[in-house]
């Protein structure tokens, strides 16, 4: 389960990085079937990779939109920071 939950979160991650939401139609019936084939605990695994891949996208896609400028902006008005 730990696996699944590792994996199902980087995947996601990446996929929010790199595609639009679209991308979440085909790839989630995907691993529903790879967790079929892989685990005897089907409908508990697939909810828990269909959650956590949605929310890991969803993260994944707002980790992008977030310019790195703004961070860096924000670290500097920090107290005590000599960036």
């Amino acid at each position: 389960m730990t696996i699944l939950i590792a994996v199902t979160v980087l995947v996601g991650l990446a996929l929010g990085f790199r595609y639009r939401v679209f991308i979440l139609i085909p790839v989630i019936p995907l691993g529903g079937i790879v967790i079929a084939a892989t685990t005897s605990q089907f409908l508990s695994s697939v909810l828990i990779f269909i959650v956590l891949l949605q929310l890991s996208y969803l993260i994944g896609a707002l980790l992008k939109t977030f310019p790195a400028g703004v961070a860096e902006q924000q670290a500097g008005a920090l107290p005590g920071h000599h960036g």
